[in-house]
């Protein structure tokens, strides 16, 4: 965590939550954050919730008295000692840390928590309404807003994850190629679909997608589906929705052939390698008096794997032992 807001350390203390649980991203514990400060304040509109002593009012709550403001907002005080931080919000775990400020607080990772002193950084901010004292015809020396807010303008090299080009590359009547663009490294990828059958109840399949290209096999035929990818990080998560048909059925360019294994190792799959308009085997050929490939010239890869639940494939080439790349492409044109 990085803090150079000064006037902030003076103000408050720096701690961290000693309850443990589950780590949530930057826009959950604030969505959570928030959502218990509000429900707070509107149980503080309850006088049985409430209770006065030497001129100012607590709001009873998880088992801890907190200091109201003028408008029933919880106030904080700068540190955890008497378990009122931990009794609000449960779900915030050790990674996070508590800057108290104001009768509020910041809330910053550990890791890419950051306030600058231009009020940008990467934290969520609670800071309830406050005003001085009262002029005879009613108005104040100074008032200031309730802030609830989340920055993510300084993160590092953390950043919001917006998915773009979400959307359907081919579909058969068994199947449908996912993509999208911009692949960052170390966000997560989650692909949810669900299937919309006539007279049927809607069932929905869920699986990790490491990049885009993700293939999704033994689909009905001449039925919606929607699909939707959801991407995160750290900070929070992104999701985009579209719906598609596939197609009628119909008979596949290999559903009548036998699939023959040409590798070695856990995967099996059917290799063809197709120049001009012919087909022909990576090997073997002789014997079955099929052509050759020609060298020299471009050929289509061709990969049928025989099991069904693969979703992404990738090609390793080499040519007389040097390193042509990997390929992620369902069509990969290699030289032979």
């Amino acid at each position: 965590m990085k803090v150079k807001l000064l006037s902030v350390l003076i103000g408050g203390s720096l701690f961290s939550s000693g309850v443990f649980a589950t780590e949530s991203s930057l826009t959950e514990i604030a969505t959570k954050t928030f959502e218990t400060l509000n429900n707070m304040q509107s149980l503080a509109a309850q006088p049985s919730n409430v209770i006065e002593r030497d001129g100012k009012r607590y709001l009873q709550y998880q088992g801890k008295e907190y200091w109201l403001n003028h408008e029933n907002s919880p106030k904080f005080p700068l540190n955890d000692a008497n378990g009122v931080y931990s009794a609000a919000f449960p779900f915030v775990g050790p990674e996070w840390e508590y800057v108290a400020y104001n009768g509020g607080f910041y809330l910053l990772h550990r890791q890419f928590g950051v306030m600058n002193s231009d009020d940008s950084g990467c934290f969520v901010e609670y800071l309830p309404a406050a005003r001085g004292s009262q002029h005879d015809d009613g108005s104040y020396i100074w008032e200031s807003e309730l802030v609830q807010r989340t920055v993510t303008s300084d993160c590092g090299d953390l950043a919001m994850p917006i998915i773009s080009g979400f959307k359907a590359a081919s579909i058969s009547d068994t199947g449908v190629e996912l993509v999208w663009d911009d692949i960052v490294q170390g966000n997560n990828y989650k692909i949810e679909l669900t299937a919309h059958t006539p007279g049927e109840s809607s069932i929905t399949y869920n699986y990790t997608a490491d990049s885009s290209g993700f293939y999704i096999a033994a689909l009905e035929p001449s039925t919606q589906y929607e699909v939707k990818l959801v991407e995160c990080n750290q900070l929070g998560c992104d999701e985009k929705t579209f719906s598609f048909n596939t197609l009628s059925s119909r008979l596949s360019y290999n559903d009548s052939r036998k699939a023959v294994n040409h590798l070695v190792g856990n995967l099996s799959a059917n290799i063809a390698l197709a120049q001009t308009h012919t087909s022909v085997a990576p090997y073997g050929n002789d014997e079955l008096k099929h052509p050759n490939l020609v060298m020299n010239r471009e050929s289509l890869l061709l990969v049928t794997p025989k099991t069904r639940n693969v979703n992404q494939l990738w090609v390793d080439v080499e040519v007389d032992g040097v390193s042509m790349g990997r390929f992620f492409n369902a069509s990969t044109k290699c030289i032979t």
